[in-house]
């Protein structure tokens, strides 16, 4: 019960992740990097944030952009009871 605050960046196509498991990313030429933070409160799954996407007359293929989970904050509250199992970031 409480306030978490997640953290997030998206990857430039020379930076790695040992969890990716997409072929065709997109690079620096097709979006502008983008970073930040989203807050969810008590009941809150989801949060939006925004990438801009640079348009230009090449034809491509589909590609991805990668966005990764850097940091989680607890802002608010506390766990009240203890949870056995529990998904941890990069399981």
């Amino acid at each position: 019960m409480g306030t978490v605050e997640v953290f997030y960046s998206t990857l430039a196509i020379t930076q790695d992740s040992p969890y990716l498991s997409v072929s065709a990313r997109a690079d620096l030429s097709d979006f502008l990097p983008a970073n930040g933070s989203v807050m969810f409160d008590d009941g809150i799954a989801a949060a939006n944030f925004t990438v801009a996407i640079l348009d230009d007359d090449q034809p491509e293929p589909e590609e991805a952009i990668i966005v990764q989970i850097t940091a989680v904050r607890l802002v608010s509250g506390s766990q009240q009871r203890a949870r056995k199992y529990f998904a941890a970031i990069g399981e």
